[in-house]
């Protein structure tokens, strides 16, 4: 197998067995014919194993059966916890749509001394609307006594949810405003309107918000109406908010009772008494709704809103003025401080008033031709 001479050498052991001659210093392999230009090449020695898997397998093998189980419970808890924290981020994500922080914002800064009343809407409105999917709608029932923002409060909402979803997925029914019209089709119509709206919401899946202003002047038919929409399973993916004056005395009663406390517990036994009212009034109000009531507005906050409508009306808010203007409404005391009695009903007509006396008498009068 190994000729040894003069003219011989031995091949490199790294190398394909064979012989090297001397003329010309070639290498034959048996069997097989080297490519003139091409260099040759020697049988590669076999690789070990070295990747991750291959280690990872011999460290499991390694380990015995209560070691295996004890690390498949921590691969099951890590998997459950990534798809937890999954679903948390589509409820952001589905959140996002309807941008009720930036509701909650333009609610604190348009309405005066309704912190807790806001605070529980906004509450209610993110933790029903964070999902897609419900079993049933969503039944807020507002009440308060004159002049505290109610109407203000419908017009934000649906200002709101008209720019975020569109004006085809919001419904705003203004009770006084429709017997003022007095438009042909009566319930007929607005329960078309209602399904129309319930449709697009299903097409686009996004949930519906339909607010009821002024319920205390609607017909007994208006009310069965919204009773039947409310029990159907149709809108079981819906927003209903019904504002009214109803109960407002008994807002105004317990809150003199208490001395003008308004605090959170306050206003969840406010929310009881006129559960149980409301029940009594009409079968609406047994579809177990969310009580909100609006508290009275004190002096501090009246004269406030003194300050917004002049500036609203092009006025300079003057402290002084806006003070001097709502010591002329009729107040009430509870404990140590002054409630209205008409809230903020009547601040516009009066600012709108002290705007057009201080207007310059030659734009008052009308230009000849």
């Amino acid at each position: 197998r190994m000729m040894r001479g003069k003219g011989l050498r031995r091949a490199p052991s790294s190398r394909t067995l064979g012989w090297v001659r001397a003329d010309g210093g070639q290498r034959q392999t048996p069997g097989r014919k080297r490519v003139a230009g091409r260099k040759a090449q020697g049988r590669r020695p076999a690789r070990r194993c070295s990747g991750w898997w291959w280690w990872w397998w011999r460290w499991w093998t390694c380990l015995d059966a209560e070691s295996r189980a004890v690390y498949l419970l921590y691969l099951l808890c890590l998997t459950v916890a990534l798809q937890v924290y999954n679903a948390y981020e589509n409820l952001d994500d589905q959140l996002l749509a309807y941008d009720v922080e930036e509701l909650e914002k333009t609610l604190h800064r348009e309405l005066l001394g309704q912190t807790l009343a806001i605070n529980r809407l906004t509450g209610l409105l993110r933790a029903y609307l964070a999902t897609y999917i419900h079993r049933g709608p969503l039944f807020l029932s507002i009440h308060g006594p004159a002049g505290v923002g109610k109407s203000h409060l419908v017009r934000l909402v649906a200002k709101h949810f008209s720019f975020q979803l569109g004006p085809g997925l919001v419904l705003l029914h203004s009770v006084r405003y429709q017997q003022q019209l007095q438009s042909p089709g009566g319930h007929s119509g607005l329960a078309a309107h209602v399904s129309d709206v319930l449709s697009r919401a299903l097409a686009a899946r996004r949930v519906p918000v339909l607010l009821f202003d002024e319920l205390e002047l609607a017909p007994p038919g208006l009310l069965t109406l919204l009773g039947g929409l409310l029990s159907s399973n149709r809108t079981a993916g819906a927003v209903y908010i019904a504002v009214s004056r109803l109960g407002q005395e008994r807002i105004v009663r317990s809150f003199r009772a208490r001395a003008g406390g308004g605090g959170h517990r306050c206003l969840q036994r406010v929310s009881k008494e006129l559960e149980g009212l409301m029940g009594r009034l009409h079968p609406l109000w047994r579809l177990a709704p969310h009580v909100i009531p609006l508290v009275p507005l004190d002096r501090a906050h009246v004269a406030s809103c003194f300050e917004q409508l002049m500036d609203r009306e092009g006025l300079y808010p003057q402290p002084h003025r806006a003070k001097a203007l709502a010591d002329g409404l009729a107040y009430y005391r509870a404990g140590q401080r002054l409630y209205a009695l008409r809230g903020c009903s009547q601040s516009l007509a009066m600012v709108r008033q002290l705007a057009q006396e201080r207007r310059p008498a030659h734009l008052g009068k009308a230009v000849s031709p």
